[in-house]
This record gives C-alpha cells, structure tokens and sequence, in this order.
C-alpha cells in the first residue's frame, strides 16, 4: 500500500492482487460480522425515529388539509 497526500493508506487501482485479498479478509472475518450487527442495530434505531417523525409530519398534514378545507367552505358560503 501506498500513502496519499493526507497520510491515509490507499490502494492503487493496479495492485488488484492486494484489494481482493483485502476484500476477501473483511468478507469473511468477525470484524465483518460485528460491523453488520452494528449497522443492523442502527437501522433499527433509525428507523423507529423515521417512523415517529414520519407520523408527527402526517399529523400536521392533515390538520393543514382540515384548516384549508374550512377556508373552501367559508369561500363558498
């Protein structure tokens, strides 16, 4: 591996045989295996608070639609 600039380790596109070994180390090692328990759990968090602010933002949708469909009917009237 070489160095780049800012001192982060890199792979050059021509070392082909060292990137799939590397790929092949985090495919099947326990590294990988906790990494996608970690994302898992994350999801999982996320997604309850997508829920929640998903419910909140239809909440205030529909009390929007209510409030302009009085305005309609006082036009109307």
């Amino acid at each position: 591996m070489t160095e780049n600039k800012s001192g982060l380790p890199m792979i050059k596109e021509g070392n082909k045989d060292l990137f799939d070994k590397l790929v092949a180390l985090c495919n099947c090692s326990d590294y990988r295996c906790s990494k996608y328990k970690e994302f898992i759990r994350g999801y999982l968090e996320v997604n309850q608070l997508n829920i929640a602010l998903s419910e909140m933002g239809l909440e205030e949708d529909l009390t929007d639609l209510i409030g302009y469909e009085i305005s309609l009917e006082c036009q109307v009237l």
